[in-house]
C-alpha cells in the first residue's frame, strides 16, 4: 500500500519538474506552429508608363512573406498575383507589368513558418487603382463643356449625376468623378460597393438655391448620406472638387455606419478622407489633384484659432457638444475631427475600423432607454455611441493621448494657415482647366490657390472659361486679357491645336486663343481680366 501511494508521488513529481520545464530539452516544447502575422497594410502606385502598377507592403509583424492577391478587370473573383518569401524591404514591394487598362483590386496577407507549418494573417484592405491614365482635359480645343437645357443624367461607372436644369457641366466629367472616386477609396481601403448598406451607384444632385438672388456659383444646398450627396454648380469641378469630395465622404461613412455619429465624427472623417485624397493624387495623378484642390486648402479651412480653449475640455467634451467647438475652430468640429482622424490613421493604423463597431451600437439604439421612434437619438447619445465605439475598437485609452499627440503633429502636419501667401505648387502638373470662380462678395478667373503659381511646362486650356463666362454668365468676352508675370514665356494656340505665337508679355489679349503653355520653369500669376469683376474685398 505504501509502496503504491509512494510511486504516485514520484509519477506526479516528475510529471511536474518536466512541465515546468526543468530538465531542459529533455522534453520538446508543446509549441510546434509559428505566431500568427499581424494584418498586413498595403498601398499601392501607378507606373510612369500607363501600364505598370507597384504594391508596397508596410513590414509585418511575424511575417516570414506575403501573398499578393489580385481582382482583374471585369472578374468578380480574387486570383494570386505573386508570393513574396522574405521579409527584407526589398522582398516588401512588386511591380507588375503589361497591364490592360482597366480597374485592378489588391489585397495582400502575410504569414509565417515553422516546421513545414504555415499561418496565415489576416487579408489586408483592398487597393484598387484604374491602369490607363485618364485625360482630364478637353478632348479637343472646340470641347467647351455645356449648359443643361433640362433636368440631365450622367452615369458613371460609380455616380449617377442628377442635373438640374441651366447648369454648366465641364468636360470629361465622368473621367474627373471616378478619378476622385478612386483616389477615395485608395486612400481609404473601403470599397464601396461591398458597404454593408450599398444598393446601387451613389447619386449626386446639382442644384442651387431657387430663392437666392446671387450670381454665386457655390451657392447651393450641399450634404451627404448612405446613397445620395448633393452640390452645388461651382462644385461640379469649375471651382473644384473640394465640397463635391467632402459629401462623397459622408456616402463612403455611411456605406458602412448606417447612421450619423456625431458632427466630430463624421466631419472629420469626410474633411480627412479629402485631404489624404488630394495628397494622394499629388503624388499619383497631379493633373486630376489640381482639379481636386490642394491638401493644403484643406488643412487651411480647418485652422484652429485657440488652441487653450480647446485643451481646456477633454475630446468626449466636445464630441457631445459640438455646437460649442467654433469658441476654437471658425469651421467647429470639423477641425477637430479632421485631427482625431489624423490622430486614429497614425497611431493606430486606419481610422475606419471604427464603422463597423458603431454600425452595430447604431443599429441596437431602439433598446435604449432615450430612443425615441419619432425624434431619434439625441446628439449627446450619439456622441456617446460614438465614444462608446472608438473605445471598444481601439482600447479604453484611445482618447487619452490624442492632445499630446496634436501638441507634437500640429505644426508641420496640419499647419497652413500661409496658404494664400505661398506659391502654388503646380511644378508636377501638365494641364489644366482655367475657370472663373463666382462667389458672394467677388469673382476672378485665376489658378486656385495664392497669387504666384510654379509652373513646369504647363499647359492651360482657355476656351471653357471663355464659353463659360460669354454663354453660361452672359459676358462681353471680346477684350479677355491674360495677365502674367514679367519674363514669363506664353505660347498661345488656337482652336485646332496650332501655334499662333510666342509672347514674353505681362497682358496678352485672347482673341481667338483657345489654350497657352507656360514655356518652361518658373513661377508667375496667372488671371484674365477684361470683363465685368466684382470684388467688395471679401477674402
Amino acid at each position: 500500500m505504501r509502496n503504491s501511494i509512494f510511486k504516485k508521488l514520484i509519477t506526479i513529481l516528475l510529471a511536474t519538474v518536466f512541465a515546468a520545464g526543468l530538465f531542459g530539452d529533455a522534453l520538446p516544447a508543446k509549441a510546434d506552429t509559428a505566431a500568427k502575422p499581424s494584418r498586413a497594410k498595403l498601398t499601392v502606385s501607378a507606373g510612369a508608363d500607363g501600364k505598370s502598377v507597384t504594391l508596397s507592403i508596410a513590414k509585418t509583424k511575424n511575417a516570414a512573406g506575403y501573398k499578393i492577391m489580385v481582382k482583374k478587370p471585369g472578374s468578380d473573383k480574387f486570383v494570386k498575383l505573386k508570393t513574396l518569401k522574405q521579409d527584407g524591404t526589398e522582398k516588401r514591394t512588386y511591380t507588375a507589368k503589361k497591364l490592360s487598362a482597366g480597374e485592378y483590386v489588391f489585397k495582400v496577407r502575410a504569414y509565417s513558418k515553422k516546421n513545414s507549418k504555415t499561418v496565415w494573417g489576416k487579408y489586408s484592405k483592398t487597393a484598387a487603382l484604374t491602369v490607363g491614365a485618364a485625360s482630364y482635359a478637353p478632348n479637343a480645343a472646340t470641347d467647351v463643356g455645356y449648359i443643361t437645357k433640362a433636368k440631365t443624367t450622367i452615369e458613371t461607372e460609380y455616380l449617377i449625376f442628377d442635373i438640374d436644369p441651366g447648369i454648366y457641366v465641364v468636360p470629361q466629367l465622368a473621367a474627373k468623378a471616378d478619378g476622385i472616386f478612386r483616389a477615395m477609396e485608395a486612400v481609404t481601403g473601403l470599397r464601396v460597393m461591398d458597404g454593408k448598406y450599398h444598393d446601387y451607384k451613389i447619386t449626386v444632385h446639382v442644384s442651387r438655391y431657387e430663392a437666392q438672388d446671387t450670381a454665386a456659383e457655390n451657392s447651393g444646398p450641399t450634404g451627404g448620406s448612405d446613397d445620395e450627396i448633393w452640390i452645388a454648380p461651382s462644385d461640379l469641378f469649375v471651382e473644384s472638387g473640394y465640397a463635391f469630395a467632402h459629401e462623397l465622404g459622408h456616402a463612403f461613412n455611411r456605406e458602412f455606419t448606417g447612421g450619423f455619429a456625431g458632427t466630430v465624427m463624421d466631419e472629420g472623417f469626410a474633411t480627412y478622407t479629402e485631404m489624404l485624397a488630394a495628397e494622394y493624387l499629388a503624388e499619383h495623378d497631379p493633373d486630376l489633384g489640381a482639379i481636386l484642390c490642394s491638401p493644403d486648402l484643406v488643412k487651411y479651412n480647418m485652422m484652429l484659432e485657440d488652441y487653450e480653449v480647446m485643451y481646456d475640455r477633454s475630446v468626449e467634451y466636445w464630441m457631445k457638444h459640438a455646437d460649442e467647438a467654433y469658441d476654437f475652430c471658425g469651421n467647429g468640429a470639423y477641425g477637430l475631427g479632421f485631427r482625431l482622424m489624423g490622430y486614429l490613421d497614425e497611431s493606430f493604423g486606419d481610422y475606419t475600423s471604427w464603422f463597423e463597431t458603431y454600425d452595430g451600437l447604431y443599429t441596437a439604439k431602439i433598446s435604449l432607454p432615450e430612443y425615441d421612434p419619432e425624434e431619434g437619438l439625441t446628439d449627446k447619445t450619439v456622441a456617446n455611441l460614438a465614444i462608446r465605439a472608438l473605445k471598444t475598437t481601439y482600447g479604453d485609452t484611445v482618447l487619452d493621448g490624442f492632445y499630446s499627440w496634436m501638441r507634437s503633429n500640429e505644426y508641420g502636419r496640419f499647419d497652413a494657415d500661409d496658404y494664400y501667401d505661398r506659391c502654388n505648387a503646380f511644378a508636377s502638373v501638365s494641364a489644366y482647366t482655367v475657370y472663373p470662380f463666382y462667389y458672394w462678395a467677388e469673382n476672378k478667373t485665376k489658378l486656385p490657390g495664392g497669387e504666384m503659381t510654379e509652373y513646369s511646362d504647363l499647359t492651360v486650356f482657355i476656351a471653357p472659361a471663355e464659353f463659360y463666362l460669354r454663354e453660361y454668365k452672359g459676358e462681353d468676352t471680346s477684350a479677355l486679357i491674360l495677365n502674367v508675370s514679367a519674363g514669363t514665356t506664353v505660347e498661345l494656340y488656337d482652336a485646332d491645336g496650332k501655334l499662333i505665337d510666342t509672347v514674353q508679355s505681362e497682358k496678352i489679349p485672347l482673341t481667338g486663343v483657345a489654350s497657352v503653355k507656360l514655356v518652361g520653369k518658373g513661377e508667375t500669376v496667372f488671371n484674365i481680366t477684361g470683363y465685368h469683376i466684382y470684388d467688395y474685398v471679401y477674402h
